[in-house]
């Protein structure tokens, strides 16, 4: 029966870790593709200010 146990919890384990480890690379990636995209909003405007301040 203890093994039974030991057994059971092992598996448990094993999969909120890898749950975890997807829930991570998940937000990590949302992070990056946000961060991306304020980027080439800041390029845009600064070019758009940048230009128009020459003329």
């Amino acid at each position: 029966m203890k093994r039974l146990y030991t057994i059971a919890i092992l598996i448990l384990l094993t999969a909120s870790y890898a749950s975890a480890q997807i829930v991570t690379e998940r937000c990590w990636h949302l992070d990056k593709v946000q961060f991306l995209e304020h980027k080439q909003d800041f390029w845009r405007s600064h070019k758009m200010f940048s230009t128009s301040a020459r003329i």
